[in-house]
C-alpha cells in the first residue's frame, strides 16, 4: 500500500462540545446555535489551511474520494456514538467548504474517528482533521 497524498491537515483548538452530555440540557435552539457556531469556526480554520503561500485557495476536488481522519484530544474519552454526534458540525463544515461533496456512504469518502486523552498542565484540546486522497 502506497503513501496517500495529504490534501489538508488542520488543528482546531478548543474543547469539543458534547450535545449528548447530561449537563447539556436545553432547548433545541440552543444546541442548533452551538452547532452553527462550531461549523462556522471549523470552516474558518479549513479556509485558512487551504490557502497557498500566494494567498490563493488551493482547489481540492470535492468528488475525489477521500479519507478524512478526525483525531480529537479530550480530557475524558467519549462513547463512540457521542464522538460522532459531537463531530457532526465539524464534518458538515467539510461540505460547506467544498472539501467533500457529500458525507453519505455512497459518496466514496471514508471517515475515521480517533480520540486521545490529554490531561495535565500542557493538555492539548481540540480536533485535528487530516484529509487524504483515498486512492494515491
Amino acid at each position: 500500500m502506497g503513501e496517500r497524498a495529504k490534501l489538508l491537515r488542520v488543528f482546531i483548538p478548543g474543547a469539543l462540545p458534547n450535545p449528548q452530555a447530561s449537563g447539556s440540557r436545553g432547548h433545541w435552539s440552543k444546541h442548533a446555535i452551538q452547532a452553527k457556531r462550531q461549523r462556522e469556526r471549523v470552516g474558518m480554520y479549513l479556509f485558512e489551511a487551504s490557502l497557498t503561500m500566494s494567498g490563493h485557495r488551493r482547489k481540492i476536488s470535492p468528488t475525489l474520494p477521500k479519507r478524512v481522519t478526525f483525531r480529537v484530544y479530550v480530557h475524558n474519552l467519549y462513547d463512540d456514538d457521542n464522538l460522532r454526534t459531537a463531530l457532526k458540525p465539524t464534518r458538515d463544515a467539510l461540505k460547506d467548504m467544498s472539501i467533500i461533496d457529500d458525507d453519505r456512504p455512497s459518496s466514496g469518502h471514508e471517515f475515521i474517528y480517533l480520540q486521545e486523552m490529554s490531561r495535565g498542565k500542557d493538555a492539548r484540546r481540540g480536533v485535528e482533521i487530516t484529509v487524504e486522497a483515498l486512492h494515491a
